[in-house]
């Protein structure tokens, strides 16, 4: 927890303000604020060391037009959550496109 919440001071800089809530177990809540593009740029990087580490960072609000993808590295079980939900909904209606990988 330490070494992340370093990690996100020395991307934020000084130009993003930031507030992370850590919980026992090792997952936290992160709030990045300033210019949109600043704090896409500052997540890709942090998502990508977090990854490297594997750890994930998903993101919980962010604006339509972002290119940043909500839930970041899905590894080796995108086959197994396909095939779950074609299991369970077979049309493909239910929230189409909204969960990891475009399921």
């Amino acid at each position: 927890m330490a070494a992340t919440s370093e990690l996100v001071r020395t991307i934020a800089g000084d130009n993003l303000r930031w507030c992370i809530v850590w919980y026992g177990t090792g997952i936290g809540w992160l709030r990045l604020e300033g210019v949109w593009t600043q704090v896409e740029g500052a997540l890709s990087n942090l998502r990508a060391t977090i990854e490297r580490n594997d750890g994930s960072l998903a993101i919980l609000h962010q604006p339509v037009h972002s290119p940043l993808d909500a839930w970041g590295e899905v590894g080796t079980a995108t086959d197994l959550m396909h095939a779950v939900k074609r299991q369970f909904d077979p049309k493909g209606i239910l929230n189409a496109g909204r969960f990891v990988a475009g399921i």
